[in-house]
């Protein structure tokens, strides 16, 4: 999961020690006639990936549990101070998340990949072709255009606007 890959990325970059167990959401795991364990439940009530668990406390969500562990973990901020670079960050994490991932992680990805090799059914080769042709260009090309001379997406540094586009890229 892309969403899973921020997290990871989150934790790789401020240097953090974790122990990672791999689960499917709960939708998924239904699908195949298996349940999420009530621990997983427990740390993600609306039974999507990823969970955090630290001790006894628990938070649900990609980028809240990446805006947690930036503010826990200060050294090396993904989420600048200055409030309009801030805001840029949370933009393109937003774009990331929702624009980004709806074509390339919930068609794309979801046709070619998770639904014939988990759900062992056919990949919807109109959809699949819609997406890569007509909707993925318009996306992409606004990141060209939002990139073009700069090193990070929303400047001099990286941040979590770099991990939640590119976490998305990869899949």
């Amino acid at each position: 999961s892309p969403f899973v890959f921020k997290v990871l990325a989150t934790m790789a970059e401020k240097g953090l020690d974790f122990q990672l167990i791999e689960t499917l959401p709960v939708r998924s795991l239904k699908a195949i006639g298996k349940e999420a364990s009530p621990d997983f439940i427990k740390a993600s009530p609306l039974g999507k990936i990823p969970a955090y668990q630290e001790g006894n406390w628990t938070i649900a969500d990609s980028s809240v549990i990446m805006a947690y562990l930036d503010r826990q973990n200060p050294e090396n901020l993904l989420y600048p101070s200055e409030p309009k670079k801030f805001a840029e960050t949370l933009w393109f994490e937003k774009y990331g998340d929702e624009i980004l991932a709806g074509v390339v992680h919930h068609k794309i990805l979801f046709e070619k990949i998770v639904k014939p090799k988990l759900f062992k059914k056919p990949t919807d080769e109109a959809v699949l072709h819609i997406a890569i042709t007509e909707e993925l260009p318009p996306v992409l090309k606004y990141l060209e255009k939002e990139l073009k001379g700069k090193t990070w997406i929303t400047g001099d540094h990286f941040t979590a606007a770099d991990i939640a586009i590119g976490t998305h890229l990869v899949s």
